[in-house]
């Protein structure tokens, strides 16, 4: 599948679902992970957005209404972040009405609809 650039630094290929290479993304989410990238002035690794039924069947602890499944989520590693920058994103995420789930080594950001979570995941 060809790449597409979806914003200024996000392209299709790193938003697909790593087992059938699907896409399905929600344009508003992708602006807002543009809006915090440019206001942090860092990179942003995406670790997972869109999955399919299938590959979020196979995760352990996965949510059967995940918001992956309708790309209305990221999670976004935080490997060789500082305290301080994992603050900002979460800072950023809070502003933009944005849910939250802390783990060892991501953020996971969604745009749910009604209000959002904030929750502490074990994986």
């Amino acid at each position: 599948m060809e790449r597409i650039q979806v914003a200024k630094d996000f392209h299709s290929g790193e938003l697909e679902c790593p087992c059938c290479k699907g896409l399905v993304y929600d344009q508003r989410m992708i602006d807002l992970l543009q809006i915090m990238r440019d206001i942090m002035g860092i990179p942003f690794v995406i670790r997972s957005y869109y999955r399919c039924r299938i590959y979020n069947d196979k995760l352990l602890n996965s949510s059967n209404n995940s918001q992956h499944l309708m790309g209305k989520a990221a999670d976004i590693s935080t490997a060789g972040w500082s305290g301080n920058q994992k603050w900002e994103l979460i800072s950023c995420a809070v502003r933009y009405r944005l849910s939250i789930g802390l783990y060892k080594n991501h953020i996971h950001l969604d745009n749910r609809v009604g209000s959002p979570n904030i929750w502490y995941g074990s994986y």
